[in-house]
């Protein structure tokens, strides 16, 4: 399929559909300009297109729920945490301090 940007990636049959959907949404919305597309679910994509419409490649990182599993799974004895609203800066008990590891490092992960 043409598509309206040119995709600059070493294995682009590996590239998710959901990637290049997101990049060409973003060159459309916001044409002639670097746009850094986040998109957060099971895995945290971060793709950058160029302003010249090139998609050059980005990063994959787990998501939230993904954190929060695996910290449960790979470990012998942390609970199962899921999302809440109420985000600490530093945890005062295990729960607390494993929410508030994985909610700020993906904030600061997306914050760099």
């Amino acid at each position: 399929m043409q598509l309206p940007v040119d995709i600059s990636y070493d294995t682009p049959k590996t590239l998710g559909k959901d990637r290049v959907a997101a990049v060409v949404a973003a060159n459309y919305l916001k044409p002639n300009k670097n746009v850094l597309v986040i998109d957060a679910g099971t895995a945290i994509t971060y793709d950058v297109i160029e302003s010249s419409g090139i998609f050059i490649g980005g990063n994959i990182s787990p998501g939230m729920t993904t954190r929060f599993r695996a910290l449960n799974q790979f470990t012998k004895r942390l609970p199962m945490v899921t999302e809440r609203e109420d985000i600490p800066i530093l945890g005062t008990s295990t729960e607390t301090a494993i929410l508030g590891g994985v909610v700020n490092g993906i904030i600061y992960e997306m914050d760099g």
